[in-house]
């Protein structure tokens, strides 16, 4: 889904600084809100999916690339629109990442799966307000919806989402 956003973005046309933006804050935005659904669809055709190729395999994995594309948009649309600068923004962008996956070792075990999705979903939402706010005011009051939304599973994370135990 990262690849394929970014490959999307190279392939379309050019944007004004602010046109990328916009349409950065608007992608991070549907990542945020993308997540959770996606992860609850997971959990519910994991147990039934059969070892073969199946639709049902095939349905999930376009669910779950949903928001990995948007959020490979925005990483794009945010490298691009960096002008001169892409070498330290990208430089960011790695380290960054670098970060999150050292995280996962951190926090996997002591949140749980379900936690740790619900986590990532309002540190999303995070990020999109984070995009928006130099925006337009509808563009911010959007983003706020979007975050208090993406924060509510934080109550009850496993009410949410439930993953079932691995069978061995």
């Amino acid at each position: 889904g990262l690849g394929a956003g970014a490959t999307l973005v190279s392939g379309a046309p050019s944007l004004s600084a602010a046109a990328g933006r916009r349409l950065a804050a608007v992608a991070a935005m549907g990542y945020a809100v993308s997540i959770l659904p996606a992860h609850m669809a997971f959990v519910r055709l994991v147990p039934r999916l059969p070892l073969t190729f199946s639709g049902d395999l095939l349905l999930l994995a376009a669910i779950l690339t949903l928001p990995y594309l948007l959020a490979g948009i925005s990483v794009a649309l945010l490298l691009t629109g960096s002008g001169r600068r892409v070498h330290a923004a990208y430089g960011w962008n790695l380290l960054g990442s670098g970060a999150g996956c050292f995280t996962v070792f951190l926090l996997l075990r002591p949140l749980g799966g379900e936690a740790f999705v619900v986590l990532i979903v309002v540190l999303a939402g995070v990020a999109a307000l984070a995009l928006s706010w130099p925006l337009e005011t509808w563009m911010r009051q959007v983003a706020i919806l979007v975050l208090l939304s993406t924060a509510a599973p934080l109550l009850r994370p496993g009410a949410f989402l439930r993953f079932p135990p691995e069978r061995l």
